[in-house]
């Protein structure tokens, strides 16, 4: 016979217990298998050729259309890397950085940037000419399961300069009527290339600076390698 004095919160933290390695495994498992879905059938239907450089933008877009839940749509926003266009695999030994972006009046906006490697990261925060290429703005997006508002990392419009501006590399950007096609644009006319997640107006706790992007972000554009090497930057330099 159970004591009822020891046995039932004994049983109640069983139960507890495996209700949380339910949840767990089940989270685990969402988002296995949206990453199966997104290296597989997803990417093939938005870079039919395979080419991805600097296609975030196609991504985001995507996503937005398939108005999943926001939960799914959190994961999907997590599985890829906006300046390389690059999949992020959730189970990666890092799969994102803290970075700092300036919004459109010139806040320093801290947020969570999930990213293939390291430069990528470097190269959103790069300034040029005294600017900022890469902003941080809000943009509301509308899910199966409501409206809500997220930050996002724009570029400038890409179809307001020479075609010769555009690296050949660059596969993914097809100007049509004046606006990149498929590709979500913010009030200010700006191009989303990737969800910035948690921002915060102040470093979070855990926020460190990525000790090599001084000097990378200091190093020409022509002479840039790693990530993206000068692809992404010639773009969002051109953009401005």
């Amino acid at each position: 016979m159970i004591n009822k004095k020891i046995g039932i919160p004994v049983l109640f933290l069983v139960a507890l217990t495996l209700i949380f390695i339910l949840l767990s495994t089940r989270e685990n498992y969402n988002t296995i298998d949206i990453f199966n879905e997104v290296k597989g059938p997803i990417f093939k239907k938005i870079f039919p050729e395979g080419k991805r450089n600097s296609g975030g933008f196609k991504w985001f877009n995507y996503f937005c259309n398939l108005k999943p839940t926001k939960k799914e749509f959190d994961i999907y926003n997590s599985q890829y890397c906006g300046v390389s266009g690059a999949i992020v695999h959730p189970e990666g030994p890092t799969t994102f950085d803290y970075i700092k972006i300036k919004d459109l009046e010139g806040n320093n906006i801290y947020g969570k940037y999930y990213r293939c490697c390291w430069p990528c990261c470097c190269d959103l925060m790069r300034e040029d000419n005294g600017t900022p290429n890469i902003l941080a703005e809000d943009y509301e997006v509308e899910l199966s399961d409501g409206k809500f508002t997220y930050k996002v990392l724009t570029m400038a419009n890409l179809c307001n300069i020479s075609k010769d501006s555009i690296p050949a590399e660059a596969t993914p950007i097809v100007c049509k009527n004046g606006q990149v096609k498929d590709a979500k644009y913010t009030h200010s006319g700006r191009i989303i290339i990737a969800v910035l997640f948690e921002p915060t107006l102040e470093p979070p706790l855990n926020y460190k600076e990525i000790k090599r992007c001084p000097k990378r972000n200091k190093t020409p554009v022509a002479e840039l390698q790693g990530g993206m090497g000068d692809i992404f930057v010639k773009l969002s330099v051109a953009g401005k």
